[in-house]
């Protein structure tokens, strides 16, 4: 992992710097790319477990049909909004509305109980999914 990491520090200094610079906002699409790839090999057990998971992320030599039952509307649901959350700073005005309001050094009683009130809602609603399903995505309990 740490040989990963080191590559793309070495291909910042390179050549990726320049690129994402011409990429603008786009340049978060390369960025997530790298970093999903990067979890399936601190994830996988194997590198050849690893390039399996990969390959089968991009829908190479894996029947793809076979994982049609798992795309149900809970799941188109879940990836619409994880990545409208995910990507919504690279819109210019919600990064400024996101750094203004998050970066203030205080916070007005209404808007730090603002703040706290959806946090609080989206920590009980996470949890809530969590319990309820029989999937648990939490990986580090393997170190």
């Amino acid at each position: 992992m740490g040989a990963y990491h080191g590559l793309f520090l070495i291909l910042d200094r390179l050549f990726l710097l320049r690129l994402y610079r011409k990429l603008g906002a786009l340049s978060i699409l390369p960025t997530f790319v790298i970093t999903v790839v990067g979890w399936v090999l601190f994830r996988a057990e194997t590198l050849a477990g690893a390039l399996a998971y990969v390959n089968r992320m991009l829908g190479l030599g894996a029947d793809v049909t076979a994982a049609l039952p798992y795309y149900t509307r809970e799941f188109w649901f879940t990836l619409v909004l994880a990545t409208v959350f995910s990507f919504m700073a690279a819109l210019p005005r919600i990064e400024r509305w996101e750094i203004r309001t998050l970066a203030a050094s205080h916070f007005s009683v209404r808007a730090a109980a603002g703040i706290t009130a959806v946090t609080a809602l989206l920590l009980l609603l996470s949890m809530g999914y969590i319990v309820g399903s029989s999937f648990n995505p939490f990986i580090y309990f393997r170190f």
